[in-house]
């Protein structure tokens, strides 16, 4: 079985934040970047993704860390869209807030592929992820 496009996990929480594992695997690299969120974040992407996509020329971005928040030092953000054949186009760009020699900001970017029909499946599972360690949601990959 082909690993997830994306994949969400809960690894830690306490009563103001959770801390998040994202991975993303593309056909060619793969990553994942860990950081710190409020609570609602995952529904919050949920409810920002659910639907798409609407129509074959839309193009939704939400971002997870510190793209939206004071609360890490690390952070992803995604770009969705879709390709000529029909397929989700993942763009997920990762960034913590080390440098690189020269003070070139550590970051990198990722594309993954799915099916459109996943997305509605993967925004039920982060809309009921619950707040305990190891739980997770997967995007399958195209």
């Amino acid at each position: 079985m082909a690993d997830p496009a994306i994949s969400i996990t809960v690894l830690w929480f306490d009563e103001h934040m959770v801390e998040l594992q994202v991975r993303v695997c593309g056909p060619d690299f793969s990553g994942q970047v860990r950081f710190y969120e409020a609570h609602d974040s995952v529904r919050n992407f949920a409810g920002a993704l659910r639907g798409f996509p609407e129509h074959p020329l839309e193009t939704r971005r939400f971002g997870l860390g510190n793209w939206n928040s004071a609360t890490s030092g690390a952070g992803v953000d995604f770009r969705f869209s879709c390709d000529s054949g029909g397929h989700v186009q993942v763009v997920a760009q990762f960034e913590t807030d080390q440098t690189l020699p020269d003070e070139v900001p550590a970051k990198v970017a990722f594309l993954a592929y799915a099916e459109p029909a996943g997305i509605d499946r993967f925004c039920g599972q982060l809309q009921e992820l619950p707040l305990s360690e190891g739980a997770g949601a997967e995007l399958a990959a195209a």
